[in-house]
């Protein structure tokens, strides 16, 4: 948890200032949002503790660094992000399901069949 504030209230000062200084605009600005969110996965994957979490705790620290200034401009990369993410995420657990249905139907055909 603390990773993820770290890299969130880190990441959203730096981004606030290089922003001010003109150092930062358009999508290298919102593609900061999604790595802010990576590091701080990959950072608490390599210290053992959940990525999730430290993530999750990342984009709440990376709001309260923004504040409203820079939340506007966010926003519609974010939620498009967000929705391609959970598409995939959907996509890919699909299938996991569907084998582990027929392996389920599988197993309880053998189990049916009576032995001679």
């Amino acid at each position: 948890m603390l990773i993820g504030v770290g890299c969130g209230l880190i990441g959203g000062g730096l981004l606030v200032r290089a922003h001010r200084h003109g150092m930062v605009q358009g999508i290298y600005a919102q593609l900061a949002t999604l790595s802010v969110a990576i590091l701080a996965f990959a950072g608490a994957d390599v210290a053992g503790a959940n990525g999730f979490i430290a993530a999750f705790t990342a984009g709440i620290a990376f709001g309260a660094a923004t504040g409203s200034e820079l939340a506007e401009r966010f926003d519609e990369y974010t939620e498009d992000t967000g929705r391609l993410l959970a598409i995939g995420a959907l996509r890919v657990r699909q299938p996991v399901r569907r084998r582990s249905r027929q392996e389920h139907d599988r197993r309880r055909r053998r189990q049916r069949v009576p032995r001679a």
